[in-house]
């Protein structure tokens, strides 16, 4: 278990990679769109955000459900707005407000604000999933995007594949150890990729400038 805490806390500060990065060098992103470059910036706000709260909860409630309910919905709306600023999607306000429908579902009628979101949760990253590989398939892999559309796409099949299973996960302590401290490595594997790819991108910006 020592391990599995370690692995924990290395992967929570490292939720601090991306943001820390873009304070450090603000201009890095200033190749995007106003709609893109906001739209990342709130989620690598996000990425710290749900990960306080989750640990707020989980301190004074023991629980940090209530959290993942909410962070879930505004994860969605932040990459829609995202994925949209890259490439404009189709009815998207329509998209808007159908897509408070799994977090309502989850709320009240197939789990509670105590209980696993397990329907938003595979909604939403399924919906991530699709609008990251039309970017990809639509753009191809030469914008300027590319490299967080890809980091978007690889890391939510991992969460719906985490999310599909989740149940079978916790519901055996041995694959519960082993399977979780995976998936804590896919999150710092995520976040150190985002990192890079700022860096990357300031890095473009200063041979254009030389």
């Amino acid at each position: 278990m020592r391990l599995f805490h370690f692995i924990y806390w290395i992967t929570v500060s490292a939720s601090l990679l991306p943001i820390i990065t873009y304070i450090l060098f603000p201009h890095s992103l200033a190749g995007f769109s106003k709609a893109v470059r906001k739209g990342l910036i709130w989620f690598f706000v996000y990425l710290v955000l749900h990960h306080v709260a989750c640990i707020i909860l989980q301190y004074w409630i023991r629980d940090s459900e209530p959290a993942v309910h909410f962070s879930v919905l505004f994860e969605f709306y932040i990459l829609l707005s995202l994925f949209h600023g890259i490439r404009p999607i189709k009815r998207i306000r329509l998209i808007s407000i159908l897509g408070v429908l799994p977090f309502l579902l989850d709320l009240f009628w197939t789990s509670t604000l105590m209980e696993d979101v397990i329907v938003s949760s595979v909604l939403y990253y399924s919906t991530s999933i699709y609008f990251s590989y039309k970017i990809i398939y639509e753009k191809g892999f030469e914008g300027k995007e590319t490299i967080f559309s890809i980091t978007l796409l690889l890391y939510f099949l991992c969460c719906l594949a985490y999310s599909v299973f989740y149940h079978f996960i916790i519901e055996n302590i041995s694959i519960f150890l082993q399977v979780v401290p995976v998936f804590m490595v896919v999150h710092l594997i995520f976040y150190s990729v985002l990192t890079w790819g700022v860096l990357e991108q300031r890095k473009r910006l200063s041979v254009k400038t030389t």
